[in-house]
C-alpha cells in the first residue's frame, strides 16, 4: 500500500490561510481526501485513480478556496449571532 501525506499535498496547492484555525482546517481537508481515497481503493480503483478522484475535489486553484475558508472565518460570528437577534 502507498502512504499519501494529503497534508502536503494541501499545503502545496493552496496558499497559507493566516488564520487561527489554519491547521484544524488543514487536517480537516486532509482527512476528506484520504477518505475519497480509501473510499476510491475499496471500489476497486488503482492507486493511481483513487489519488486522481481524491485530488479532484481540490479546486484547480486553490486560491479560491483559501479566499472562501478565509471569508467564512471572518463571516460566521457576527452572521449568525445577527439572524438570532432579527428573528
Amino acid at each position: 500500500m502507498t502512504s499519501v501525506d494529503f497534508r502536503r499535498l494541501i499545503l502545496e496547492r493552496m496558499p497559507r490561510l493566516a488564520i487561527a484555525r489554519e491547521p484544524e482546517i488543514i487536517h480537516e481537508l486532509a482527512q476528506h481526501l484520504s477518505d475519497l481515497y480509501q473510499e476510491g481503493r475499496a471500489c476497486g480503483l488503482d492507486h493511481d485513480a483513487a489519488l486522481a478522484r481524491a485530488i479532484a475535489a481540490l479546486p484547480e486553484h486553490g486560491e479560491s478556496l483559501a479566499r472562501q475558508i478565509r471569508s467564512a472565518s471572518r463571516g460566521w460570528g457576527g452572521s449568525v449571532a445577527d439572524r438570532c437577534v432579527a428573528s
